[in-house]
């Protein structure tokens, strides 16, 4: 299993990622629909905050000692994740509202979850199952999950959004 500055290398890593994403994003684009329909860059982030801000209220919440391995649950996750033709649906609290975004205020709201995020890893026993948040299909997960969820959750996301920015944008994302 990975140790604490694996996790917050990991989360470090793909806050940059989004960063670098959203330097290179105009602000006509990252409220601009795509042409193939779906979310825009900024219900994107919208939808990654709401996310990453309701799990941080919960992960400190009722746990237990967890009776299989820590992370099995990950190989899962990132298997759901990277199937890139894949949709999901989300629950409805965690839809963006469809409203204009501000890229500045989106960005600094997700920094802020992330930061929040990487102490809570740092204090809380990343080994317990979180019985007071439970995905809606894998149930019960570990915090140590949770932490990669948001990693892997947010890795497709950035996808999503090269994708966008490469098809408005006539752009190649981290090209020189």
């Amino acid at each position: 299993m990975n140790s604490i500055d694996k996790i917050h290398e990991d989360l470090l890593y793909s806050t940059k990622l989004l960063e670098l994403a959203l330097a290179s994003c105009t602000d006509d684009t990252f409220n601009k629909r795509p042409a193939e329909g779906g979310w825009t860059i900024g219900e994107i982030m919208e939808h990654l905050w709401l996310i990453e801000s309701s799990l941080n209220k919960q992960l400190d919440g009722t746990s237990n000692v967890t009776l299989r391995e820590v992370d099995k649950k990950v190989a899962i996750i990132k298997m759901a994740f990277e199937e890139a033709n894949k949709k999901y649906e989300s629950p409805g609290f965690f839809v963006p509202a469809d409203t204009l975004k501000n890229k500045i205020e989106c960005l600094y709201n997700l920094q802020t979850e992330r930061k929040q995020l990487s102490l809570l890893a740092a204090t809380l026993d990343l080994s317990e199952t979180l019985l007071s948040f439970k995905h809606p299909y894998l149930g019960a997960l570990t915090r140590y999950e949770w932490v990669y969820f948001v990693i892997l959750h947010s890795n497709r996301h950035l996808q999503q959004i090269i994708n966008i920015l490469k098809n408005n944008e006539h752009v190649e994302f981290g090209s020189d």
